[in-house]
């Protein structure tokens, strides 16, 4: 089998999963008024996003999977540029903010990221616990997908082009 009919094979299989994804849940829930305090100081609100694809990517500084995942997150934080999109990290709150700012700086995370300090953005969004965790908002302002786990760059982009 050619690398190209594997690759295309794969495409499908992924695409078939993300429509069955996508279509399993009837109402998308919405995304809740929030500030993102950004370790930079700078504050993006809700309101800064409407009518953008958004992708929250909740991790922690303890977390060797998320630390993994900053270099492919960095590509995604590109392709949603391009599409008009934001990336989000958002630390959990039991992350002391100096070692998630001093770690944001030390592994080049390209995209905004935020701190959670008060665990206001986890609560709105349900609590998260386990990271890494994605959640993906389309233009609508619904959350339309959760991924739990390291960032596969064919599956998460696919997710993206739906937004």
């Amino acid at each position: 089998m050619s690398r190209f009919t594997q690759g295309l094979i794969t495409f499908i299989l992924g695409a078939v999963v993300i429509a069955a994804l996508w279509f399993s849940t009837p109402e998308h829930e919405p995304f809740p008024e929030l500030t993102f305090n950004l370790v930079d100081g700078k504050p993006i609100t809700s309101q800064d996003l409407k009518g953008r694809p958004v992708m929250l990517s909740f991790w922690s500084v303890t977390c060797s999977t998320c630390i993994a995942d900053i270099p492919a997150l960095n590509q995604l934080h590109e392709i949603l540029d391009r599409r008009g999109g934001k990336l989000i990290g958002v630390n959990l709150p039991s992350d002391p903010p100096p070692t998630a700012i001093s770690m944001a700086k030390k592994y080049e995370i390209a995209y905004p990221n935020a701190l959670d300090v008060h665990g206001e953005i986890n609560k709105a969004l349900g609590g998260i616990s386990v990271t890494p965790t994605h959640l993906f908002i389309n233009r609508e302002g619904k959350i339309v997908q959760r991924h739990t786990g390291a960032v596969n760059l064919n599956d998460i982009g696919l997710i993206i082009s739906t937004l």
